[in-house]
């Protein structure tokens, strides 16, 4: 890309990525510059960069998990390290990235890009963007037709581990697998 795309990129993304991480009313530079431990050299500075493993998100979406934590939209439960996440499933996956807030399954893909079903690895997601969103913990069968699956699930069920086929349960839409940005 040439230096002077580039900068209006920057410019741009910069802004984008305020808005999604959650530094409303900052400049794009003020946001570049709060941003800086969070974005890549080599990546566009609308997009974050992981700085978690995947043993980090397995283990963090597992305290949920363990404590049984209810479905609800207007709930909150903390981390492990007290920070508090809504009880749904995209807040969930923000505590599992240990994202700055709890973004929802619309807001996910600008903390993550699409994969392919082959490059699915533990602490990725399935995700339906209008709607829902799994992380995926490794396959289930050798055929790759069912994964181990970890959820926010509904109102009564809560956060549970289960083996759930590819890519999700008939009749609920279209899930995609995404990768957390430099994960």
């Amino acid at each position: 890309m040439r230096a002077h795309h580039r900068k209006i990129v920057t410019s741009v993304g910069a802004g984008v990525l305020a808005a999604g991480l959650g530094l409303s009313g900052l400049s794009p530079a003020s946001a570049t510059t709060a941003s800086t431990s969070t974005t890549s050299s080599t990546a566009s500075t609308a997009t974050a960069t992981a700085t978690i493993s995947r043993s980090t998100i397995i283990s963090r979406a597992r305290t949920w998990v363990t404590a049984h934590v209810p479905y609800n939209q207007q709930g909150y439960h903390r981390d492990p390290q007290g920070k508090l996440y809504r009880e749904d499933c995209s807040g969930y996956v923000s505590m599992a990235w240990h994202l700055r807030t709890s973004y929802v399954t619309s807001t996910l893909p600008q903390v993550s890009h699409r994969i392919t079903k082959t490059q699915l690895r533990p602490g990725d997601v399935m995700l339906k963007t209008s709607g829902h969103v799994v992380i995926f913990n490794g396959w289930a069968n050798t055929a790759h037709t069912k994964y181990n699956a970890m959820e926010e699930s509904r109102p009564g069920v809560g956060t549970v581990a289960r083996v759930t086929p590819y890519p999700y349960w008939s009749g609920q839409g279209t899930f995609v697998p995404y990768r957390l940005n430099g994960l």
